[in-house]
């Protein structure tokens, strides 16, 4: 009942967020959630036993934040450069960093910092486009859920995901393709669009969705922890939500560049 309370409270705020809010707001809103995600990534990293230095933290924040706040910074390749100016410089003035804490530092702000900063370029081409990419999402999970837990056998990667079942994984492949077209053929879709590439991208988001659900997963097991926090009650953390939207949102963008 919590997991249901809380998507109830949730998806009409993100909806009206998307598409309703000016551009600014949204980035900053997209910033806001960005940094909770690193905040938890980083807790997750000090049950595992490392502890990035406070200097390497701030530089993670500020980074993240800059890379959503201002769009014409481009995470390619100026990204980059300040993340070496940001992260590495402290590491020089501090021998004594491992590289474990500097390697942390850099995955969160390229897994967290670079995929919401691509999600405020895709909201920046056509709102519809990042609220496909959250909708596709939000179905998939629902029904790997649902599904899984009442059919599922077969686990789908056990030594990451006990819970996970190819049931529970092809059940959110399908219903993601379905209502994915559905959406996209609705709102989307240009006389000129070829379904089936249509049905393709949304397999590969999908897919790409659940890859970034294990990786979280990953991450967790391998810090020995169940969930990132507990910020949403019934689904645990806010990193915990987003997982598979951090994988879906930057295979969505390079797709649509090609």
């Amino acid at each position: 009942m919590k997991r249901v309370l809380t998507a109830l409270i949730l998806v009409p705020l993100v909806t009206g967020l998307v598409f309703f809010a000016p551009p600014l707001m949204v980035a900053v809103g997209l910033a806001f959630t960005a940094l909770l995600c690193l905040w938890e990534l980083f807790g997750i990293a000090e049950a595992g036993g490392i502890r990035p230095l406070r200097s390497l933290r701030i530089g993670g924040y500020v980074l993240t934040t800059l890379l959503i706040i201002v769009p014409d910074l481009g995470f390619f390749p100026n990204g980059f450069a300040l993340l070496v100016l940001i992260v590495l410089l402290p590491v020089v003035w501090r021998h004594s960093t491992t590289g474990k804490t500097v390697a942390a530092t850099l995955l969160g702000i390229v897994y967290i910092g670079g995929a919401f900063a691509l999600a405020r370029e895709l909201h920046l081409i056509n709102p519809h486009w990042l609220f496909w990419v959250l909708f596709l999402n939000w179905v998939g999970d629902s029904a790997a859920y649902y599904v899984g837990r009442s059919i599922g056998r077969y686990k789908l990667a056990p030594r990451v995901s006990p819970n996970k079942t190819w049931e529970g994984s092809l059940a959110s492949t399908v219903m993601a393709t379905v209502t994915g077209v559905a959406y996209w053929a609705y709102f989307i879709m240009e006389p000129t669009t070829n379904i089936y590439l249509v049905i393709v991208i949304t397999i590969l988001v999908n897919v790409a969705g659940q890859m970034g659900d294990l990786a979280e997963s990953f991450l967790k097991r391998s810090a020995g922890l169940k969930d990132s926090g507990d910020m949403l009650p019934g689904h645990g953390g806010i990193l915990d939500r987003v997982d598979g939207v951090l994988f879906a949102v930057p295979v969505l963008y390079w797709v649509l560049s090609l």
